[in-house]
């Protein structure tokens, strides 16, 4: 009995472990396709991809501690409403807001390192990082959904009369 809530708890912590990846990821992704959209000159590109893959750590270290914080990995998103997903645009717009002074922090410290990004990359990146995070939820919720619908297929179901048994009548109804 303990080694199956062990097993629950770990395989839980996994799963969210698993979620930070993929937010992080899906932040990471918002912010390249930001960049690329918004290059006008090749030598221009080459510094924003230098500078993107040197915050690349910061934005993924971020990503999982303001989702955590925001208790974004608490949600079970089958269950989610509107609520829940202005709180991932709120999580969202912090964690741009830290990767934009992140990014100003090291650009004042050390120039020649890497290049400043527009300002337009971050607002864009927001853009494509909310769309990606918010698809990519609604993917797991459709799935989620289905899953059970596949479920409620597979089982064998009787229908039944219950006429009078009081109580017990309608415990066996449920």
């Amino acid at each position: 009995m303990k080694t199956d809530y062990k097993r629950q708890r770990i395989r839980s912590r996994l799963k969210t472990l698993g979620y930070m990846a993929i937010d992080a990821l899906v932040m990471n992704v918002g912010v390249l396709g930001a960049i690329l959209m918004n290059v006008a000159d090749g030598a221009r590109f080459s510094g924003m991809i230098r500078t993107f893959l040197m915050t690349v750590p910061v934005l993924a270290i971020a990503t999982a501690l303001i989702f955590y914080s925001f208790r974004l990995y608490r949600v079970i998103w089958k269950f989610a409403g509107q609520r829940d997903v202005y709180k991932l645009i709120a999580a969202s717009a912090v964690d741009m807001t830290v990767y934009y002074a992140a990014h100003e922090l090291i650009y004042r410290i050390a120039p020649e390192k890497m290049d400043r990004l527009r300002l337009s990359v971050y607002v864009a990146g927001l853009m494509f990082s909310i769309a990606l995070l918010v698809l990519y939820r609604m993917i797991m919720r459709q799935k989620d959904r289905l899953a059970v619908q596949g479920k409620k297929k597979k089982q064998k179901t009787e229908k039944m009369l219950v006429i009078g048994g009081g109580s017990a009548g309608a415990m066996v109804i449920k």
